[in-house]
This record gives C-alpha cells, sequence and structure tokens, in this order.
C-alpha cells in the first residue's frame, strides 16, 4: 500500500517566533542551510502527496513548497484559509477548510516539528496514532492523561513525562472531520479534536527524535544538530538557503529578485549564472570555495589587485560617481549589517575600528 496522504497546516502567523524580528512564515524559517518546509517534507518518502494549508504569506509559501518537490521528488496541493486573520479562528478552522482534500487517511504533521527519524508507514496499524516523546526544550505542550483526555501544561526540559509531538496518522478520516466540525468552537484544539483517543495507538519515540521549532531554542538546537558550513545571518525579509548544489535567494520584495538576477547575469563569468525560479526567489549553482580571511596576505593583495583591475576596465566612463558615495553607501550599509547581527546575539563589549 502507498504512504498516506500528509497535511501540513502552514497558515499560521507563528506568534512563538515574534520577538526576534522574523517576519516571514514558519516554513521559510531557515533551519541549518535549508527552509524548515524542506526538514519537514524530507522524512517522507518520494512520491508523497502532500496537502499544505497555507494562509499568512500564501503565495510565500507555495513558491518554497514547490522548490522543496522539485528536489524531493514529492507532489503538492495547496489550500488557502482565512482562519490566521478572523478573530475566533485557528487551526480547527484551517483543517477543516483544507476537508475536500481530506479524504482518506492521512499524516498530520505540525508545521515546526522536526524529527530526526524517518517517518514510518501507518497504513499497518489500521487505527489513528499519536507519536508523543519527552521534550527536548522548556514549553508548554498537550498531552493524554492516564484517562485518555487531552490536557495541556508546561513542561521542563529533561523531564520524564512525555507530550504529543503534533504528529498523528488519522486512519478514521470521516470521523475526524466530523468531530472538528461538532466541536470547532474550539478552534484552537485542532486535529487533538478529532482523534479518539480509545481507540489510537500511542507511540513513544527517543527525546532526541524531535525537536520543537516553534521557539527560537529549537531552532537554535535543530541548526546545531544538522550543522552546516552555509552560515548566513537571519534577516527579518529575506532568506539564503543551499539545497544539494543549488542556492537559493529569497526576498519579499520581486523587485530585489529581478534586479539580482540582472546584477548577477551581466557580471558572468566572474559570478555563476543566475536563474530566476519565482517571483520572490532566484538560484545558481554552488561553488565551493573558501573565505579570503582563512587565506595568506599574498591571496588577499592579489584579490585586491584583480578587484581594482576589474572595476576600472569594467565601469571606466559609465557612471560618474564620486568615490565618498561608495564608500557611504557600503559604510551605511555595513553598520546596519552589524546592528542586525549585534541584535541576535548577547555580544554587548565590541569596538567600531573604521
Amino acid at each position: 500500500m502507498s504512504f498516506p496522504l500528509v497535511f501540513i497546516p502552514a497558515a499560521g502567523l507563528g506568534t512563538r517566533l515574534t520577538n526576534n524580528n522574523f517576519n516571514l512564515a514558519k516554513p521559510l524559517l531557515s533551519v541549518g542551510s535549508k527552509p524548515l518546509l524542506f526538514h519537514i517534507m524530507s522524512k517522507y518518502p518520494k512520491h508523497t502527496e502532500f496537502v499544505i494549508a497555507t494562509g499568512y504569506q500564501a503565495d510565500f509559501v507555495r513558491q518554497v513548497g514547490d522548490i522543496c518537490s522539485r528536489h524531493l521528488s514529492q507532489k503538492v496541493t495547496y489550500t488557502y484559509t482565512d482562519s490566521w486573520r478572523t478573530e475566533g479562528m485557528g487551526l480547527t478552522n484551517t483543517i477543516l477548510d483544507s476537508k475536500k482534500q481530506l479524504n482518506r487517511p492521512f499524516v498530520f504533521h505540525a508545521v515546526d516539528t522536526l524529527l530526526n527519524v524517518t517517518i514510518p508507514n501507518f497504513t499497518k496499524y489500521n487505527r489513528d496514532v499519536l507519536f508523543v516523546s519527552r521534550p527536548t526544550i522548556t514549553s508548554t505542550y498537550r498531552y493524554v492523561t492516564n484517562q485518555l483526555t487531552w490536557a495541556r501544561r508546561k513542561f521542563i526540559e529533561g523531564e520524564n513525562n512525555v507530550a504529543y509531538i503534533g504528529i498523528s496518522f488519522v486512519a478514521n478520516f470521516e470521523n475526524f472531520i466530523d468531530n472538528l466540525t461538532a466541536g470547532k468552537e474550539f478552534s484552537q484544539d485542532g486535529e487533538t479534536l478529532g482523534i479518539n483517543l480509545n481507540q489510537a495507538k500511542i507511540i513513544e519515540l527517543d527525546e532526541n527524535s524531535w525537536i520543537d521549532c516553534g521557539v527560537w531554542e529549537g531552532v537554535a538546537l535543530a541548526s546545531k544538530r544538522l550543522g552546516s558550513d552555509f552560515v548566513v545571518l537571519p534577516r527579518s525579509d529575506e532568506a539564503i538557503w543551499k539545497i544539494e548544489s543549488d542556492v537559493y535567494k529569497f526576498h519579499v520584495d520581486p523587485n530585489f529578485i529581478s534586479r539580482r538576477v540582472k546584477r548577477g547575469n551581466s557580471l558572468l563569468p566572474f559570478c555563476p549564472k543566475t536563474n530566476l525560479v519565482s517571483v520572490n526567489l532566484y538560484k545558481y549553482s554552488f561553488v565551493p570555495g573558501k573565505s579570503l580571511s582563512k587565506s595568506n596576505s599574498e591571496t588577499f593583495e592579489s584579490f585586491l589587485s584583480y578587484c581594482s583591475d576589474f572595476w576600472s576596465k569594467s565601469y571606466k566612463g559609465k557612471y560618474d560617481r564620486r568615490q565618498t558615495e561608495y564608500f557611504d553607501f557600503y559604510k551605511v550599509k555595513t553598520e546596519k549589517r552589524v546592528q542586525d547581527f549585534l541584535s541576535y546575539t548577547s555580544i554587548a563589549d565590541y569596538v567600531t575600528i573604521n
């Protein structure tokens, strides 16, 4: 039997991540060198079918979902919900707005649950399945009581009790939708409204098998575990990801993207060829190398000499701008990037030298 449908609710605002000036939709969150959505989808087999519910920044999520599905050879259907911006609505409404697509057994996978293990094929159980585990960070989670009811409390990192991690298999999808419809006034309870705990199978995972990427502590832990030599300063309106041999640049402003594509291709063959992927994305092939800071002084001096020769030949007579204008532009730009970096760290003792 083929792998069941996978439903990812990706419509929310990601309110637990707003304290670091992060304005992008949660699926676009950079974890290691890739978007969070890629990490989630990569745990499922090739040709898995996904239904991704969109809302906040829906167009951005669709563009990123498309590049993930292409790299992973998977199929994605997108739905849309207004629940993210409608008072009194929440995850329950997001699921119900996708009920036409959830017409067979499916896996519910929360958009911020990152697994370190491959998802098994749930169809062998022929009943609803819940994943639980001990939390890897301190946060508030739902859990199943001894009386087989749902409850919610704050869990402390390292404690022995298990919490629901936001992944479940819905075998009886018709009853599931009926239960959500009957209890839709409980707008934030989501999939937990539809699952029959008296009949569900509960599977406990090792605590190191999952990470909650809905909070910054989890994002930092996931990035540390995954590791990456592709280090990029997080920004509120853009992202850079490396997926296989491709580097993707995302920006909320499509004019920014089109200008970068034009600029990059005007510098061929000194820069890799840049291809427009969608209105907010371009890509180019990754070129291996090392930082100039790790080279010797002779290499650095040679590079500066090359740049001087390159720019004087390339732009002589084309632009009439004073040198100080370039200096001011890059000085201001650099200072802003330094301040952005400091805002993401706890560094307080630093000196500006020029």
